[in-house]
């Protein structure tokens, strides 16, 4: 048994690039399905045949029946929220056997810290506060699920996690009552100790049997030969490290997060696959190279549906972005690695595409990504300009009975990257998608 047991389903732009999607798709050949990162701050929608399915923390490859889905020791998790997502699920297909049981086949790590609805309460007051300011810039874009503040008191070593649920009462409430002491300080008003205890109570007996060792599962399956696909939530340009910092989220969402958040080593990390939209889309404030300020943008935004998952809010909308993927797949690889292209049906009507192949400053190309935002506003974009194919791609099953034009297009991007195309998304439902062989 080969030791590349696991591989990986990443977002290289700026988030919303139809990672669920794949993750559905790609889940039946695998035993595992784990998230590794972030939050109910992420999230994927999933269409199989008339229902539609929003996942938040739950691995979106779990509505195959045969995988048990696992949310890792780097994610963190709002115990009210995750209980909603989950008999929602179960909700939307009640008679359907890979949703109704998804609670016995999902398992959460001990080591996964706990978001309570205090931290979403910070996040929203200091998102409001930078609102009030003389610099509007300042303001994030956050989601308001409390995913900086809760990483945050991860980083102070005063944060509660999910094995603290188990605890005597009283060492729980000392636990709790140590990290409402630094929330408060961000807060006008005291928190009400016994509401939160009581609020914590009423979840334990729910999440019992889901609370496990999960880094010691994993390594024992991987060591039995069982095949694990990595949800990273998020995308690379939104990593903490490598992302457009400040306005990012305040995680890792690279491979280096499998590592830290599951507790799989590196050597077993097999094939990445990219994912990417034929355009490119991001949620919030924060620079955006190729962002069209005008109606094509609008254009692009009503086809595509671009709205956020969790948020609702409507993305911003651009051409596609190539220095910014080069960024991603050369901190993440580019050996053994593969592209899924989707959305490329929303492009149908565009007589005119641009390619943005190169960053320059004073005409000089740069190399790599701007780390300060100030040197990446100055960047002036090279476009390669492609004729649309004016014709529909959304009942196109095989490669070679796509337009020429759009052969074109996607073949440049294949060249340019240096990843072979395996996926091509030409519409919303699961079906609606190329498979290149």
């Amino acid at each position: 048994m080969s030791k590349y047991n696991v591989d990986v389903v990443l977002g290289s732009q700026l988030g919303d690039e139809g990672k669920g999607r794949l993750i559905d798709i790609l889940a039946s050949n695998y035993d595992i399905v784990a998230r590794c990162n972030s939050g109910g701050n992420a999230g994927h929608k999933v269409i199989v045949g008339d229902k539609s399915y929003s996942f938040h923390l739950i691995p979106s490859g779990i509505l195959n029946p045969n995988c048990i889905g696992i949310i890792g020791n780097g994610c963190v998790i709002n115990l009210q929220d995750l209980r909603t997502e989950i008999e929602t699920i179960q909700n939307t297909d009640p008679d359907n056997k890979s949703t109704n049981d998804i609670k016995k086949r999902l398992l959460i790590s001990d080591r996964a810290h706990i978001v309570l609805n205090t931290h979403k309460e910070v996040d929203a007051v200091r998102e409001l506060q930078k609102s009030k300011s003389t610099n509007p810039k300042s303001v994030i874009g956050t989601t308001k699920q409390g995913m900086g503040p809760v990483y945050s008191t991860k980083a102070m070593r005063v944060g509660l996690r999910m094995c603290d649920l188990f605890l005597e009462k009283d060492i729980l409430e000392e636990k709790v009552r140590g990290l409402v002491f630094e929330l408060e300080n961000n807060l006008d008003y005291i928190i009400d100790i016994n509401q939160l205890m009581k609020d914590i109570d009423n979840e334990i007996e729910f999440y019992y049997p889901m609370v496990i060792d999960t880094i010691t599962y994993l390594n024992n399956s991987i060591k039995k030969g069982c095949r694990v696909l990595v949800e990273i939530a998020q995308a690379c340009l939104l990593d903490i490290d490598f992302g457009v910092y400040p306005y990012c989220t305040a995680t890792n969402c690279s491979v280096g997060a499998i590592s830290s958040g599951l507790g799989i080593p590196s050597n077993c990390i097999g094939t990445i696959n990219y994912v990417l939209k034929t355009y490119c889309t991001r949620v919030g404030n924060g620079p955006f190279p190729t962002e069209l300020l005008c109606e094509l943008g609008d254009k692009l935004q009503i086809i595509g549906k671009e709205y956020g998952t969790t948020t609702s809010r409507k993305r911003r909308c651009g051409w596609l972005d190539i220095p910014m993927i080069k960024w991603a797949t050369m901190i993440n690889g580019d050996d053994n690695a593969t592209l899924c292209l989707i959305k490329l049906d929303v492009l149908d009507t565009f007589s005119e595409i641009k390619l943005a192949v190169s960053y320059k400053i004073d005409g000089q190309e740069i190399c790599g990504f701007p780390s300060s935002l100030e040197t990446l506003a100055k960047v002036e974009v090279e476009y390669e300009i492609f004729d649309g194919w004016m014709t529909p791609t959304t009942d196109i099953r095989d490669f070679k009975a796509l337009p020429t034009n759009a052969k074109i297009y996607l073949k440049r991007i294949e060249h340019l990257l240096g990843i072979p195309i395996k996926f091509i998304g030409v519409g919303a439902e699961r079906e609606a998608i190329i498979q290149i062989t």
